[in-house]
């Protein structure tokens, strides 16, 4: 052709089918796959252009062997040193770094994102949001029969053993993980560990502030002060009957929210941290410190501030989804960053 085809990788635009297919009559570009260009070049078809997609790890010789048939020797230094030199550039801009002026300002947006979350809910998050205050409300009229039903299925033994889950709920706990999950991000250079550390710890102090402003509001009587689940003292008049809603509860949910979606491709993951935060929440029933309204409603409360600093960071780092992509065509050496 006398003119350069560009190709949109993302949306397969029509403009470039009716070139590259209609007239030019070259075959469907199906996906960009390096192994299957590898095996192209051991043809020895000299002269050919093949179409490659990127990996982060090849080695340098390898890259260069790749790369033989451009005749420019310059090139394929810039190239190279492109390929090596532009991704640890990228990642370096993509990682936060704790209490920086950024990460401050970012945290700022953040709440806010979480505060307006149902500005942009979508027919199934309304369903999913009803499913819940629909069981939270029907937990409040059957507290008193549940709370006997466990106190009388439960021994103290088994209160005992249990008493080890509810650790995993406490702040004392949650906020040094965090911190040291911080840590070996740092020394380990793992920006994705490292995104996930700081936004557990604003994912931390966002539940920190919600569950203590409710519990001051309501001031409900605990299952094991004897009154009743019916015993909501009112704003601020007695701060020591904080039983709604359940701190644990909220922030062991806030935390395997906050994880699992920022490993949203690792199923594992979302599996462990929220078998976890359920065992920490029944837990909480078990020691007769909450009434079960009060752990389903923070257990909600936390996954809805989770998934709000998840989605957050997720936009503004697109962690897995950037790839630098050096190339070189007969108009020049660019570089393409894949999202």
């Amino acid at each position: 052709p006398d003119m350069p085809v560009w190709e949109d990788l993302c949306s397969y635009p029509s403009r470039f089918v009716d070139i590259y297919e209609n007239k030019l009559h070259l075959p469907k570009i199906i996906n960009l796959d390096w192994v299957k260009a590898q095996k192209a070049l051991e043809n020895s078809r000299n002269g050919d252009w093949y179409l490659m997609g990127s990996h982060d790890n090849i080695p340098a010789m390898t890259y260069l062997e790749r790369i033989g048939d451009m005749k420019d020797g310059m090139r394929k230094w810039i190239l190279l040193l492109m390929s090596v030199l532009l991704p640890s550039i990228v990642m370096a801009q993509k990682c936060d770094v704790l209490l920086s002026k950024k990460y401050l300002k970012d945290s700022w947006h953040c709440g806010l994102s979480v505060v307006s979350q149902p500005a942009r809910y979508d027919w199934k998050d309304w369903v999913v949001t009803a499913g819940v205050l629909t069981a939270t409300g029907l937990s409040f009229a059957f507290d008193d029969e549940i709370n006997d039903i466990i106190k009388s299925s439960c021994s103290e033994n088994f209160q005992s053993i249990s008493g080890g889950f509810g650790i995993l709920g406490e702040e004392y706990v949650l906020f040094p993980l965090a911190f040291g999950m911080y840590a070996i991000s740092a020394i380990n250079k793992d920006c994705r560990l490292r995104t996930a550390s700081l936004a557990v710890i604003q994912t931390l102090i966002f539940t920190e502030v919600a569950v203590a402003g409710v519990k001051v509001l309501s001031c409900r009587a605990r299952p094991d002060e004897g009154v009743g689940s019916m015993q909501w003292n009112g704003p601020f008049s007695d701060l020591s009957s904080t039983s709604f809603v359940s701190g644990h509860a909220a922030r062991a949910f806030a935390v395997a929210a906050t994880v699992s979606g920022i490993y949203n491709n690792k199923v594992w993951v979302g599996v462990t941290a929220y078998s976890l935060a359920t065992l920490v929440s029944c837990q909480r029933l078990v020691a007769m410190k909450h009434w079960t309204s009060d752990v389903l409603f923070g257990a909600a409360l936390g996954y809805f501030i989770g998934r709000g600093v998840a989605k957050f960071n997720n936009r503004l780092k697109n962690i897995d989804n950037l790839t630098v992509i050096p190339f070189s065509d007969g108009y020049g050496i660019g570089v393409a960053l894949k999202f």
